[in-house]
C-alpha cells in the first residue's frame, strides 16, 4: 500500500511515518505540510490512501472532494479534537472520506504514542483501500447516484406513522426507502422485522459499504449517523456524547441531498427539530420534500421546525402520506 501524510506539524508527520512503519506492505510516497502541496504531489506520484489533517481540508472539506475527483485514493482524515471541528469532519465525510482518528504523536522522550488506534482503524478500513501500480495513470472517481429515493425521518409516534406509510406504498417500491427512527438501538433489529412482518415490504438495517436498490427498505441501526457516501455506498459516523439523536435524520438527508440523486424526503411526527436542516438541503438540491400535518401527528415538533424552516414543499395529513409520496415519487421535478 503506497501512501501519504499531509499533516502541518512535523512532528505529527514523523509519528505517523513511524506507526505505519510496522507495517510490511506500507510504503511512504510522500509528506505535505500545508494544503497547497498535496494537489501538486499528487498529480506527481499517486497513492492508494492519504492521511489527512482536517485543518488541511479546507472550511468545507473542499480539499478532501478534489483529491476525490482527480484521484482513486482514500482518505483517513487526522483531528487532534474532533468536537471543534465537526462541520469539517461531516463536509470531509459526505465527500468520500473513510473516517476520523486521532494522530499519533510523540512525547517529550520521543516514545510513539497513539499508534494502535490509527492502526486499528486501517485494519477496519483496509477493504477499501485498494492498492495501485505507480506507474498507472491516475484515474478519476465520479459520484454513483443509486436513482430516485424516498426518505423518512420519524421520532416520537414515529413507528405507527411508518408503518402506516409503508403499508399503503407498493411493494416493490420503485427506487430504494431510506427510514430514521429515534429508537433505543436494542429495539432497531427488532423493528426492522416488525415493519417487515406488518407491511409487505423487505425491510433491514442499512449496512456499511452497502448500495441502496430498489424494492429494499433501509432502516438507520443504532451504530452511529447513518449517511450516504457520493460513491454511492451508506456508511455510518461516529456519534459524539453531545448529540441528541443518534442515528440523525439531518445527518441522513444532508448527506442524500449531496450525494443521491433526486428524490422525496418527508418529516414524520416527531419531538424537537431533527431533520429539518437536513430536509431544507434536499429541497435546495432538488428534491421535493414533505412534512406529516398538525392534526394527524402524534408530536408536531419535527414537522413544524421544518415547515417554520421553508424546508416543506407539501404538508400532507398521514392518511393520505403514502399515495401522495408515491404520486410524487413518480412525476417530473
Amino acid at each position: 500500500m503506497r501512501y501519504a501524510i499531509a499533516h502541518p506539524e512535523r512532528l505529527v508527520r514523523e509519528a505517523t511515518r513511524r506507526a505505519m512503519s510496522t507495517r510490511p506492505n506500507a510504503q511512504l510516497v510522500w509528506m505535505a505540510g500545508s494544503r497547497a502541496e498535496i494537489m501538486p504531489s499528487l498529480s506527481r506520484e499517486s497513492v492508494d490512501l492519504l492521511l489527512l489533517d482536517v485543518s488541511l481540508a479546507g472550511a468545507d472539506g473542499e480539499e478532501v472532494k478534489l483529491v476525490r475527483t482527480q484521484s482513486q485514493c482514500a482518505v483517513l482524515l487526522f483531528a487532534n479534537d474532533p468536537d471543534a471541528a465537526v462541520g469539517v469532519i461531516y463536509e470531509a465525510l459526505g465527500h468520500g472520506a473513510l473516517a476520523v482518528t486521532y494522530p499519533p504523536s510523540l512525547s517529550e522522550t520521543g516514545e510513539l504514542v497513539g499508534s494502535s488506534q490509527l492502526l486499528a482503524r486501517l485494519d477496519r478500513f483496509a477493504s477499501l483501500v485498494r492498492p495501485s501500480h505507480a506507474a498507472a495513470p491516475v484515474a478519476r472517481s465520479h459520484k454513483h447516484h443509486p436513482g430516485r429515493m424516498l426518505a423518512l425521518g420519524a421520532s416520537t409516534g414515529g413507528p405507527n406513522a411508518l408503518l402506516k406509510v409503508l403499508q399503503s406504498l407498493p411493494a416493490p417500491f420503485p427506487g430504494p426507502i431510506v427510514l430514521v427512527q429515534h429508537i433505543e438501538s436494542e429495539f432497531l433489529d427488532g423493528f426492522a422485522s416488525w415493519l417487515a412482518k406488518q407491511s409487505a415490504h423487505h425491510v433491514s438495517l442499512a449496512k456499511r459499504g452497502e448500495v441502496p436498490e430498489p424494492g429494499k427498505v433501509y432502516l438507520a441501526d443504532g451504530a452511529g449517523h447513518l449517511v450516504l457516501l457520493p460513491n454511492g455506498q451508506f456508511t455510518y459516523l461516529s456519534a459524539h456524547p453531545s448529540d441528541l439523536h443518534v442515528p440523525s435524520v439531518n445527518m441522513l438527508f444532508s448527506s442524500l441531498a449531496e450525494n443521491g440523486a433526486k428524490g422525496v424526503a418527508a418529516i414524520l411526527t416527531g419531538m424537537g427539530e431533527d431533520g429539518a436542516a437536513g430536509l431544507l438541503n434536499m429541497r435546495q438540491q432538488g428534491w421535493l420534500t414533505v412534512a406529516q400535518d398538525q392534526a394527524s401527528c402524534a408530536v408536531f415538533g419535527m414537522p413544524r421546525a421544518a415547515i417554520q424552516l421553508n424546508a416543506a414543499m407539501r404538508i400532507i395529513e398521514l392518511d393520505g402520506m403514502g399515495s401522495a409520496l408515491m404520486r410524487y415519487f413518480n412525476q417530473d421535478f
